[in-house]
């Protein structure tokens, strides 16, 4: 693997391989895509910012002695019984932990399975080499099916983030071809994808194949040949394995517990007694009642900004914190010295079994404390395994354009429902004289209290203060809700300033 901006020239690749080239019989190159720097071009396997990986299918003899010749790499590998050459391999920075799971050779093809970490990743890479028919392997198509078939049953749950790779000997691009289509109707019978789509032999056919899983959680670009090595090319992808980017959310909110009470109901009496001298317009006294009280909320509670990342999971302690700071440590000294092998590698396998340990721990203890109760189990499996809740609402850019949807859809719905009415006949009623409603009754300052003091303190972000400290301070505040609130029944009107709110 190798990062994304990463480009090899023939010559490059004839470095790393020397005289392999014409013995070789297909590479496969996954590259991990960078994190900068779209300029940078060269052999990936010179560049420190990637995280190499080749996968070499029917290797030449002398291909374990290739890695010795680059710094930083190294080199697994299955040798083929019997004979010279073939076998499966891999060639791999140091920073990609890479460990083979299973290996071996079947009568119709050779394999190997190798689990890597980057990035605190978990790959898994399984290498096929399939040769093809002739009198030294005289190994039928339906045989090999068979035993890829079987094949792919051990490893496809055995392993998680599956990659398929290698040499499948099968015409791909021919779409009518038999064997291809029994090799397509297995690959889908397991829910996999190929994803080679150029040539990849000097024919100008499809061999070489790049299979996962359709639920492979990586991005993977359109696979491309480089060029030729012999008669195969270097087929390469490009593996997008990022960090999960750290999440920062900012977050205003004022300190109303700081808040200074006794300052705070002198600065409130000198709002009500500059309002007693006001006039008695009422949007006047509205717009002023909101200007001055919003001053008031911004002088004793400033807006403060807090900038919150990511939480930590939830199994994580701070003894694992604290063996992480010695790791690092470790590595440092490393570093500097190149000496101190034993003491990292020690401290990093205590930290990776503390790390499994915590995680099994807390997925075990969250199962254990569902008990009988089914709907929480699913709960607790649905977020283990990232299934998140399926949002009912459509799909929009914008939210208020889906909020205006919805308000229409009920315009319209009521403007049925008139329509229909208007189809039966009209009933006639009897009619009442009624008294002309031409004034309200003005209240008085204790009715106004009581209204206040059964009220609910809810706010919204329009609101100019919090209900609750009005509410505590309603001695002071009461002449001027007083004052409001007739001259508002008494001319009739509504503030238009109090006409729209936030609903939360």
């Amino acid at each position: 693997m190798s990062d994304q901006n990463g480009t090899t020239s023939q010559d490059e690749e004839q470095e790393v391989g020397g005289d392999l080239a014409e013995e070789a019989e297909a590479l496969t190159v996954v590259e991990d895509t960078p994190q900068e720097d779209d300029d940078k071009a060269g052999n990936p396997l010179d560049d420190d910012d990637y995280s190499s990986l080749v996968a070499w299918d029917d290797m030449p003899t002398n291909v374990a002695e290739a890695p010795s010749n680059l710094e930083g790499y190294q080199f697994l590998g299955v040798d083929r019984e019997g004979c010279r050459g073939g076998g499966v391999g891999l060639i791999f920075r140091k920073n990609i932990r890479a460990t083979e799971k299973m290996s071996g050779e079947l009568s119709s093809f050779e394999y190997g399975v190798w689990t890597l970490v980057i990035d605190n990743t978990n790959i898994t890479l399984v290498n096929i080499y399939r040769p093809p028919y002739s009198s030294a392997q005289p190994i039928s198509y339906s045989v090999f099916m068979e035993q890829l078939s079987d094949f792919l049953c051990d490893v496809y749950d055995k392993y998680d983030n599956l990659i398929v790779v290698g040499d499948f000997n099968i015409h791909w691009n021919e779409a009518n071809d038999r064997y291809t289509l029994r090799l397509k109707d297995l690959l889908t019978s397991f829910n996999l994808t190929q994803h080679v789509n150029c040539a990849t032999h000097e024919s100008g056919n499809i061999l070489d194949l790049i299979v996962t899983k359709e639920e492979f959680p990586f991005e993977l670009s359109q696979p491309e040949n480089i060029f030729p090595i012999s008669d195969h090319g270097i087929t390469k992808t490009l593996l997008n394995i990022s960090k999960p980017q750290i999440l920062k959310r900012v977050i205003k909110f004022r300190k109303l517990e700081n808040i200074d009470h006794v300052k705070l109901g002198e600065d409130f009496k000198a709002i009500v007694v500059n309002s007693a001298s006001e006039s008695l317009d009422l949007g006047t006294l509205v717009s002023d009642y909101n200007r001055d009280l919003s001053t008031l909320l911004d002088t004793h509670a400033v807006i403060t900004k807090r900038i919150t990342c990511r939480a930590k999971p939830e199994w994580v302690t701070d003894d694992l914190f604290s063996l992480k700071r010695v790791v690092r440590k470790a590595e440092k000294t490393w570093r500097n010295n190149k000496t101190d092998t034993n003491n990292l590698t020690k401290v990093r396998q205590q930290y990776r079994m503390l790390v499994r340990q915590l995680k099994w721990n807390h997925v075990n203890n969250s199962i254990v404390s569902c008990g009988r109760d089914v709907k929480k189990l699913y709960g607790v499996i649905n977020r283990l395994v990232g299934k998140g809740k399926n949002n009912p609402l459509p799909d929009v850019e914008d939210s208020t354009v889906l909020a205006d949807q919805f308000a229409n859809h009920f315009i319209d719905k009521v403007k049925l429902i008139r329509d229909d009415l208007m189809e039966y006949p009209l009933i006639d009623l009897p009619v009442r004289e009624l008294g002309d409603l031409s004034s309200f009754m003005i209240m008085k300052e204790e009715e106004v209290r009581k209204l206040i003091v059964v009220a609910k303190a809810s706010n919204c972000s329009r609101d100019p203060f919090p209900a609750k400290i009005l509410k505590h301070n309603i001695d002071v505040f009461l002449p001027l809700f007083h004052r409001i609130i007739n001259c508002s029944l008494t001319q009739g009107q509504f503030p238009q300033l109090w006409k729209t709110l936030v609903v939360t």
